[in-house]
């Protein structure tokens, strides 16, 4: 029979070595699903911002519409008058 020390250690070291592949199997999957995550975030936070700008474009044009009837009309109203 061996030392029940030595065969402690022996399983440890055994135990180690067979848990490495899934060890490093899991840490690939959570560094996948990490970088996907933090993607997905970007492709938000950009449709947010995209959105913003066009609808500050919408209003500018929506007032700059309005603002040049308004001209027109004052310079229509001077001619006749």
């Amino acid at each position: 029979m061996s030392d029940p020390v030595s065969q402690s250690v022996s399983e440890a070291t055994l135990l180690t070595v067979g848990m490495s592949s899934a060890n490093a199997a899991a840490n690939l999957i959570n560094t996948a699903n990490t970088a996907l995550c933090l993607s997905l975030m970007n492709a938000v936070a950009n449709q947010q911002a995209g959105n913003m700008t066009r609808q500050t474009s919408a209003v500018q044009a929506n007032t700059g519409i309005m603002s040049t009837g308004s001209a027109v009309q004052s310079a229509v109203v001077e001619k006749i008058l």
